[in-house]
């Protein structure tokens, strides 16, 4: 890389352009963010054990429909579909990251769960009329809301966990 190349490299980028940075496809970092979703001791990607019982306590409770079709979009690991699924709706996640998708499969057939899991952006999922409960547990509502109103007929819970 010659010095030109280098002040190109660090220039400022024009504000709201989108970026090819992902960190959810890179191999180093998606099995490190995939460690803290999995780590009990800390609130940072995926919450408690407690935390995530509630929260799908809170969201099943909320709807109170019996034998669901639920799809999580943004699903990590399958922490909450896992109770979902345990409880006898069927579920279909979807994430990006495939390290989370391979973890999320691996523990559904250990403990003999039938769940759909999806590795794939989920702005890119074509589903219509298919899920009675669609849910996006995180803090990236923005990008999705207008996808959702288009591609989805379905109840929605979205909810921004902190």
């Amino acid at each position: 890389m010659n010095f030109t190349d280098i002040i190109e490299f660090a220039k400022k980028p024009q504000i709201y352009t989108e970026g090819n940075a992902v960190m959810w496809t890179d191999d180093h970092i998606s099995k490190q963010l995939l460690d803290v979703h999995l780590n009990p001791d800390i609130d940072l990607a995926s919450r408690r054990r407690t935390s995530i019982k509630s929260t799908v306590d809170w969201i099943l409770n909320s709807v109170n429909l019996e034998k669901m079709n639920i799809l999580d979009l943004g699903c990590g690991p399958g922490l909450y579909v896992e109770l979902m699924a345990d409880r006898g709706h069927k579920v279909t996640g979807v994430d990006f990251s495939k390290n989370s998708i391979e973890y999320a499969r691996s523990e559904a057939i250990k403990k003999n769960l039938d769940i759909e899991y999806l590795n794939l952006n989920y702005l890119e999922l074509r589903e219509e009329n298919k899920y009675n409960l669609v849910i996006r547990l995180s803090q990236n509502h923005s990008l999705f809301y207008n996808w959702v109103i288009s591609h989805l007929n379905f109840y929605f819970i979205s909810t921004r966990i902190d």
